[in-house]
């Protein structure tokens, strides 16, 4: 496998039939839970992605692993980051990766980011473009290269599989506080944006960003996911009560649609 490509299904572990009770009880949605009755089942994890870094040197046959663990974990799609350059071989790999994870009931989606070779919603449209797979809508990423909810409510209603949610200021933070250590055992020694988005998002409701505008641009019969990775909150709380709090934000905010 090339160093460019590295599918995170490499470092998973089947949780036990324990921890998945556990977690599952933390984020059931209340009795009186009002919000669209997709986004609610999406949120109760009925919905779970993979995901692969993809450079110029990725095989999609190399990513067999991935959609087995993806499938054996119940996953819909497959989160791709697209690192090459070249956006006509990127969009040839897309569609090659889309056609052999469809066999395992997997769809790809390409998530646009500052920091990636895809840094707006049009390159992500343009590498998915025929393939059968999707984009995926991260606000975090979304504001932070400059995108808007007016791109968003432009985007073809049929490309859009899935979207996350997250909060985070209206401007990029400056000398975070550093955890001990990232999961999957990621470099400490990366900058501030890619800090930021990897383990220092704020859950819904405790930042700045126009959730609810980005929420009413979806698609009704989506599934959303909460992408709020905050590593130092985390250790702080422990997994279950965050899990709780990510419930209760995102029912709060779906139910202001």
């Amino acid at each position: 496998m090339s160093a460019e490509c590295r599918p995170w299904a490499a470092t998973w572990r089947t949780p036990t039939r324990e921890a998945r009770s556990e977690t599952a009880a933390a984020v059931a949605p209340s009795p009186t839970s009002t919000c669209a009755p997709s986004h609610c089942a999406a949120a109760a994890l009925t919905s779970a992605s993979a995901r692969a870094t993809r450079g110029p040197a990725t095989k999609p046959a190399d990513h067999q692993a991935l959609f087995e663990a993806g499938a054996e974990l119940g996953a819909s799609f497959i989160n791709v980051i697209a690192d090459d350059p070249d956006h006509s071989r990127a969009r040839d790999t897309f569609g090659e990766l889309a056609a052999q994870a469809r066999p395992y009931g997997l769809r790809p989606v390409v998530e646009a980011m500052v920091y990636s070779q895809v840094r707006s919603i049009a390159e992500a449209i343009a590498v998915v473009d025929g393939s059968g797979g999707g984009v995926t809508v991260d606000p975090l990423h979304l504001f932070r290269f400059g995108g808007s909810v007016e791109q968003l409510r432009a985007i073809d209603r049929r490309m859009l599989l899935y979207f996350q949610i997250c909060d985070a200021p209206l401007e990029p933070p400056h000398g975070l506080r550093r955890p001990s250590r990232l999961p999957r055992g990621q470099s400490l020694d990366i900058d501030d944006r890619a800090l930021e988005a990897r383990a220092a998002r704020l859950l819904p409701g405790d930042g700045e960003l126009p959730l609810a505008d980005v929420v009413r641009a979806m698609p009704d019969d989506i599934p959303v996911s909460i992408e709020a990775p905050n590593q130092v909150l985390l250790e702080e709380i422990g997994p279950q009560e965050f899990a709780r709090r990510a419930r209760r934000s995102v029912d709060g905010l779906l139910q202001s649609r």
